[in-house]
């Protein structure tokens, strides 16, 4: 039977890198490239996602508009270096990133941690997290690569989406507009 590629999932606190800790959305981006190359790539961390960008050592001035954080405007440039082309949907809406799941796309998105809930790997971190999300169950339920969690998890399609709307509002955008990037369509897998 054939099924969705599993990406090797990648911790941001549990790691090498001084960063990691504002590191989350380099961390899904290594992640979607394992994903977008079915493992093709190798030796791709979240640490080396950073110093591929243009803000290789986090910004601490938290007066400034994206903190020490990334965003996706910063994540597809370095992923280019590496030769791996993530597509940007800032300002889409969920039924566009449900969409691109179904045309077997990965997810990077960007979200609000304090709308986890239940699901939050570190329940005293409450700001901007950046995560991946592979495939959709048969029962409607997101293949999370959370970086704060120790492994990918099931999570409702309803908290995803709620945290990424928050994000998009906390960002300027318009209600029920959100920030992602996808990977290309990959194919099945034996």
């Amino acid at each position: 039977m054939a099924g969705v590629y599993r990406p090797r999932h990648q911790r941001q606190l549990f790691s090498d890198d001084p960063n990691g800790a504002v590191n989350c959305l380099a961390y899904a981006t290594a992640i979607a490239l394992d994903r977008a190359t079915i493992g093709g790539l190798v030796g791709v961390t979240g640490a080396l996602i950073r110093r591929l960008t243009d803000e290789p050592v986090p910004d601490r001035d938290p007066r400034t508009p994206n903190g020490p954080g990334l965003i996706i405007e910063q994540i597809i440039p370095a992923s280019a270096k590496l030769h791996v082309m993530l597509t940007s949907r800032v300002d889409r809406t969920w039924t566009t990133l449900m969409a691109d799941l179904r045309a077997w796309r990965g997810v990077v998105v960007e979200t609000d941690y304090d709308q986890f809930g239940v699901w939050s790997a570190q329940p005293s971190f409450r700001g901007d997290h950046g995560v991946f999300i592979n495939h959709i169950s048969s029962d409607g339920k997101l293949l999370v690569y959370d970086p704060l969690a120790a492994k990918a998890r099931w999570i409702p399609e309803s908290v995803i989406r709620t945290a990424a709307e928050k994000r998009g509002r906390n960002a300027g955008l318009a209600a029920g507009r959100i920030r992602y990037a996808v990977t290309r369509p990959t194919p099945l897998i034996a």
